[in-house]
């Protein structure tokens, strides 16, 4: 670093020239402009000078550098200005970036390394036995586990400022990737629970039916209700009967197969004029609902309080359709978590889940479901208050204050996804509290310890990036969603790269078109997804071009079938031409620098590596099928 930091005003202006200062590499310049300015929002806004005016990729990396720390004189923020920094990388690598850009933020695995025991070891194994992305599994879980805790905990940040565990999720993949076995197997305890709750109001129905019989003209007996944990399909003043009846509280789950029904039903019976969508903004919040209804015995429903959780999945296509502007504006697409891994080949799996881990998971579910809400001295039922402890609130407090610094450079719809990431921290971490708690750790049950904090700010920051792809994905052109598919196709293949004749024999939009294929690798290129080379060598004829993806394209876990652990590959594979060979038919990962090296195998171990079809299939667990296969998917018109 210069003893005499270079004047922010004339650096500045070099910047806005798009010129380079002699004397210094990029690196040194920037860190003596962010020591000039010692300001955590100066550097935010020099990122935003290198996403408007940098035309050279050397800048971009100079000013990654940058936010890593290694010239930056913030060193306690340093992760929050290299969050910037990844944000104005995918600024600059946007449609209306410059020709050269940098590749897009890649997908990076849900970090289930940091959700409590035994939730992270079931999301783990059961996304290994369905074969899967790991967020497919964990997504609905963490929906179905805050559904579990329900209206009986709230953690109390300050006087005034109670967060409920209220979580919605949503995975976006396309037909055939495996949503809906993924969602079946992670919510099979509580399918299995709603199963034996039916049972038990059915036995509990006969014997009411027959009393009424044998009463006559007497009292007649109280009419059971049915517990209920789980709702698929259900219209507004359903689900609100249900809420106000549930014996175990104004706490659901609800379930969408598909959230384009969901969505596109709001307001469907009322010639779109409905408050469907107001409703599902309170139970997002998590305060009272009041339905007036113009027929039906009861005329108002009133819930005072609620917690209702929702998770589900939807293809991105659709998503983009139902959740545009409209939704955006009211704030509905915020309030979900979601996560879009890419594509990938399904592979044969023998792996199950241990029955150690689902007794686990079962003793979770059963304790949190067992929570009881307190009781007013007028025999109202209010949630227990957890506090955090004086760590855990100082944990807190710095994310709030990182967060808030973060949000202050967005607008728009990220803006606001920001703004409801700073509470899903606080329900996250109230969330994990109780499955620690549930499990058996040794911690108080009425303090959130700061381990449970780091967690869910680990998690959050994990769905920010995720917003960022989401979002990105759904403002991007024709043209940018092509060349990003065609990217997750190469980023499929064992070798990571490809050449003109690849994409002719493999993909259909291709065949026959030679020059089309070497057009659409060179937009690659420029994109900055990759690097296009020659081979090196004298060989007859015209060399052929090879385009190689960088490092960071979309990357997500896979199970590897011969070690157990997790390899790295994304997107679904074309046809292959004749030509592959068995060998380099599987990829591993160099945890330490994230460079993908091929991995030679025997021809009996690729033989393992036998793509099978991939449907919406049966679910995993057996007890599920059993438990689930009478319920019907029609939408449920009121009281069971």
């Amino acid at each position: 670093m210069s003893d005499r930091p270079i004047d922010p005003r004339k650096l500045l202006a070099l910047l806005e020239a798009g010129e380079r200062p002699d004397g210094k590499p990029w690196p040194e310049q920037l860190g003596d402009l962010a020591e000039a300015f010692a300001d955590v929002s100066a550097v935010f806004q020099l990122a935003d000078t290198i996403a408007e005016k940098a035309k050279l990729r050397s800048l971009i990396h100079a000013g990654r550098e940058l936010a890593s720390g290694a010239y930056h004189p913030l060193a306690e923020s340093k992760d929050l200005a290299e969050r910037h920094v990844q944000r104005v990388s995918v600024i600059v690598g946007g449609p209306s970036g410059d020709a050269k850009r940098t590749a897009p933020e890649r997908y990076k695995p849900c970090p289930t390394e940091r959700l409590p025991d035994p939730v992270g070891r079931f999301v783990a194994q059961r996304a290994e036995g369905v074969g899967c992305d790991t967020s497919f599994i964990a997504l609905p879980t963490l929906s179905g586990l805050a559904a579990a805790i329900g209206n009986n905990r709230v953690l109390e940040l300050r006087p005034g400022w109670p967060e409920k565990p209220i979580v919605w999720t949503g995975v976006l993949g396309e037909s055939g990737s495996g949503k809906t076995p993924a969602m079946q197997a992670a919510l099979a305890p509580i399918h299995q629970r709603q199963a034996a709750a039916m049972r038990v109001w059915a036995e509990q129905r006969k014997r009411y039916e027959t009393g009424v019989a044998q009463s006559g003209r007497g009292a007649k007996p109280a009419e059971p209700k049915a517990e209920r944990f789980v709702v698929s399909d259900a219209t507004v003043e359903a689900l609100a009967l249900l809420l106000a009846d549930n014996p175990r509280g104004p706490s659901m789950l609800v379930v969408c197969d598909e959230l384009a029904s969901l969505i596109g039903g709001f307001g469907q019976y009322k010639h779109g004029r409905g408050g469907d969508c107001a409703f599902y903004l309170s139970l997002a919040s998590g305060v009272g609902v009041t339905i007036d209804r113009r027929t039906g015995d009861r005329r108002t429903i009133c819930i005072p309080s609620t917690a209702v959780s929702v998770t589900g999945a939807i293809q991105p296509a659709a998503f983009d359709r139902l959740l545009g502007a409209e939704h955006r504006e009211n704030g509905l697409l915020p309030r979900f978590l979601l996560a879009m891994p890419p594509r990938r080949p399904r592979r044969w799996t023998d792996a199950t889940v241990p029955a150690e881990t689902l007794a686990a998971m079962d003793r979770v579910f059963d304790r949190l479901y067992g929570l009881r809400p307190d009781t007013t001295d007028r025999g109202e039922a209010v949630p227990h208050v957890c506090h955090l402890t004086d760590d855990a609130k100082a944990a807190f407090v710095r994310f709030v204050n990182e967060h808030g610094e973060e949000q202050a450079t967005l607008t728009g719809t990220l803006a606001s996804a920001w703004s409801k990431l700073e509470a899903y921290a606080a329900r996250f971490a109230l969330l994990f509290h109780c499955v620690r708690v549930a499990a058996g750790d040794p911690v108080h049950p009425d303090f959130v310890e700061a381990d449970s904090v780091a967690a869910a700010v680990t998690l959050v920051r994990w769905f920010a990036g995720e917003a960022r792809r989401v979002y990105g994905a759904l403002d991007e052109s024709h043209e940018a969603r092509e060349r990003r598919q065609l990217a997750d196709w190469i980023a499929a293949r064992p070798e990571r790269s490809a050449t003109a004749r690849d994409l002719t024999h493999g993909l259909r939009r291709f065949r026959d078109d030679p020059q089309g294929a070497e057009a659409a690798l060179a937009d690659l290129a420029a994109a900055g997804y990759g690097e296009l080379s020659y081979p090196s060598g004298p060989k007859p004829g015209r060399p052929t071009q090879t385009f190689r993806l960088a490092g960071g394209v979309a990357e997500t876990p896979r199970p590897d079938h011969v070690s157990g652990a997790f390899g790295y590959g994304d997107a679904v594979t074309g046809c292959k031409h004749a030509e592959d060979e068995a060998g380099n038919d599987q990829t591993d990962i160099d945890h330490a620098s994230e460079t993908h090296l091929p991995v030679t195998v025997t021809e009996t171990e690729a033989s393992h590596h036998a793509d099978v079809g991939f449907g919406d299939g049966p679910p995993v667990d057996p007890a599920y099928a059993d438990a689930h296969g009478d319920e019907g998917d029609g939408r449920e018109g009121g009281e069971p």
